[in-house]
């Protein structure tokens, strides 16, 4: 398994960016099976796109036999928003940068919500579900 970004996807090819490592190309084929955060075929990959990969086999035989698109999220509260960008500070206090632009509600700054959507980069969500949760009185 690795995990990391998209750098591109091409004929037979899937090139990540792997977390703490070099970048790998990978084969792919007829076999090779994408789910999750709205991708079921390499062609809905995006560039920067975070994955999580199964490989068969090494060096230049390896083939991508899985890839995955984990959803991301984040309940908390938003501290800050700054054009399309949402700071949130999570319910375990750990601050998340939040890109809102696909959202047709946006946050404001002071509501409770629970942002989905898919990671960025490994401290940026790309938002596109939101739940505004009720304030506790």
């Amino acid at each position: 398994m690795l995990t990391g970004t998209v750098v591109s996807v091409a004929d037979g090819t899937l090139v990540v960016n792997v977390d703490g490592g070099a970048q790998r190309t990978l084969r792919t084929d007829g076999d090779t099976v994408v789910r999750g955060a709205q991708n079921s075929a390499l062609g809905d990959l995006q560039t920067g796109e975070r994955v999580v990969v199964q490989v068969q086999g090494t060096g230049a035989t390896a083939v991508a036999r899985a890839v995955w698109t984990p959803q991301a999220s984040v309940t908390g509260t938003v501290t800050a928003l700054t054009g399309d960008r949402a700071t949130v500070t999570s319910v375990d206090g750990l601050t998340v940068t939040v890109d809102v632009t696909a959202l047709s509600q946006k946050p404001a700054v002071g509501d409770v919500v629970v942002l989905t959507g898919a990671a960025a980069d490994p401290t940026t969500i790309r938002a596109d579900g939101i739940r505004v949760l009720p304030r506790a009185s």
